[in-house]
C-alpha cells in the first residue's frame, strides 16, 4: 500500500538519523493507516518508544493510562467524535508541559484553535521535521513529566 499522496515519504537514512540524546515515548495519533505507519517507522528506528493509534478515543485512553508519554504527535481531524484539539486537551490534563505537536491536510485547521507551547504542521510534512520539532520543544525546557523524570 502506497502512502497518501498529501503525505512525502521521508528521505532518510535510518541509521544516520538515530536520536542517541534521551530516548522518548511518542503518542502518535493518526487515522490514515500508512501516514502513521511510516511516521511510526521512523522514530523507531531512531530508537524512540512509539505508542500508534487510529483515533483521538483511542488517544485519550492511552494518555489516561500511560503515564509515559513524552510528545503527543496528532492530525487534528480524526474520524470519530474526538478530535486532535481534544487530544491535546486531555494530554495537558494528564501533564500540563506535554508537548503537543498537530498536523492537518488544512491550513486553516492552524488557525482556529491552538494550545499553547504547541506545534503546528501543514501537510505534507518530513517525519524529521516532527523529530526536530520535538527535540526544539524539549531543548527550551517544554519536557513532559515523564522525560524531566528520566533527564
Amino acid at each position: 500500500m502506497e502512502a497518501p499522496s498529501q503525505f512525502e515519504a521521508p528521505a532518510f537514512t535510518s541509521s544516520t538519523m538515530r536520536d542517541e540524546q534521551l530516548p522518548l515515548t511518542i503518542l502518535i495519533v493518526e487515522d490514515e493507516w500508512a501516514v502513521r505507519e511510516v511516521v511510526a517507522m521512523y522514530f523507531e528506528d531512531m530508537g524512540w518508544r512509539v505508542v500508534a493509534v487510529p483515533s483521538g478515543e483511542q488517544a485519550v485512553d492511552t494518555l489516561a493510562r500511560d503515564a509515559a508519554i513524552d510528545v503527543v504527535f496528532t492530525d487534528i481531524r480524526l474520524g470519530g467524535r474526538v478530535s486532535g484539539w481534544d487530544v491535546a486537551v486531555a494530554a495537558r490534563r494528564a501533564d500540563r508541559m506535554m508537548p503537543v505537536i498537530y498536523a492537518s491536510g488544512r491550513s486553516s485547521s492552524s488557525s482556529t484553535r491552538r494550545v499553547a507551547g504547541s506545534v503546528f504542521f501543514d501537510k505534507p510534512y518530513q517525519p524529521a521535521d516532527i523529530k526536530h520539532a520535538c527535540r526544539r520543544m524539549l531543548d527550551t525546557g517544554r519536557l513532559s513529566a515523564a522525560a524531566a523524570r528520566r533527564a
